[in-house]
């Protein structure tokens, strides 16, 4: 595993940037955390459950983080949310390098374009009239930007991503390799874009989460911390709620509203609205879960049956 960037904690300075509280010695040195899987002597982990923390007593771990009521010979922090604390330990001890400042000889830039002294452009791309680009953004290798694209501060556009022109997007986000917006597109504030997807010239509210390979189509529109998973579509002037959950390869057709926090299953079509609430869905078309269960096991046997009668025959 490397080296750790960032500084050794105690026990103390972990529990205060967490909200945890300290169980053993507050002064404890805290030189790195891991898995469970490759531990470093003397390292932090995290455990959930008491056969992870038998592991970790067995391990050369150091401390650990745990939920609170555990009781270990190891000195720990003990947090509500062990798994949700080591991922922000992580940015500490592991921060994101950042690229360096400036443009890089090869990239072409248009010379009404407005970049802010701490963004970085990367090899070979290409930014067209009036883009301008906020502190902290970085345009990486073979990016193209058309004309008036507005990049928000903090955020990432991975190697040959297109965004089309007027596209819009927020800070603190980043936009996968290969993806591509359509001229015109809206992205909100810490979306993440994973690679090779398309969106076409459509509206993504602040906080959602699209896999690789998802297709938005024009028009549609993407609620609050919608999460769409791997290869799943929306068709054209679709609307996704908020905390709305299409899975792998589900489908919401052209026009079709999914309503707030809705969970549409993996291959499912919704061919019809879907109502607001933790409802999932499932099946082509898309019906409540249950029912499409229901529907298998009344294809089964039926499928049982056939097979019985044409041995008969």
């Amino acid at each position: 595993m490397p080296e750790p960037v960032g500084s050794c904690l105690t026990l103390e300075e972990v529990a205060r940037l967490l909200g945890g509280e300290v169980h053993g010695d507050p002064n404890h040195p805290v030189p790195a955390i891991c898995g469970l899987d490759g531990m470093q002597a003397g390292a932090m982990t995290f455990i959930e459950s008491p056969r992870g923390l038998r592991a970790a007593e067995e391990s050369p771990a150091g401390s650990l983080l745990a939920p609170p009521g555990t009781g270990s010979r190891l000195p720990m922090v003990q947090v509500g949310n062990p798994r949700v604390a080591f991922a922000r330990l992580l940015e500490h001890f592991h921060p994101r390098r950042r690229a360096p400042r400036g443009v890089h000889p090869s990239a072409w830039v248009h010379p009404t374009a407005r970049l802010d002294p701490d963004s970085h452009v990367g090899p070979c791309a290409v930014l067209g009239p009036e883009v301008q680009l906020g502190p902290g953004c970085e345009v990486q290798a073979r990016v193209v930007l058309e004309a008036r694209c507005r990049i928000g501060p903090d955020t990432r556009i991975l190697p040959g991503a297109f965004l089309g022109e007027g596209c819009q997007v927020g800070r603190d986000g980043m936009i996968g390799p290969l993806t591509s917006l359509a001229g015109g597109t809206v992205v909100g504030d810490d979306v993440e874009i994973g690679a090779r997807c398309r969106l076409d010239r459509c509206t993504i509210e602040a906080g959602c989460r699209l896999d690789n390979l998802v297709r938005i189509g024009e028009g549609a529109h993407l609620g609050a911390c919608a999460i769409l998973v791997s290869q799943s579509c929306l068709g054209p002037g679709a609307r996704l709620g908020r905390y709305a959950i299409l899975a792998a390869q589900a489908m919401v057709c052209a026009g079709v509203q999914v309503g707030e926090a809705a969970q549409v299953a993996g291959r499912a079509r919704a061919a019809a609205d879907l109502p607001p609430g933790q409802a999932a869905w499932a099946g082509d078309p898309a019906v409540p879960h249950r029912e499409e269960l229901r529907r298998e096991a009344r294809r089964g046997q039926a499928l049982a049956l056939f097979e019985k009668l044409r041995r008969h025959l």
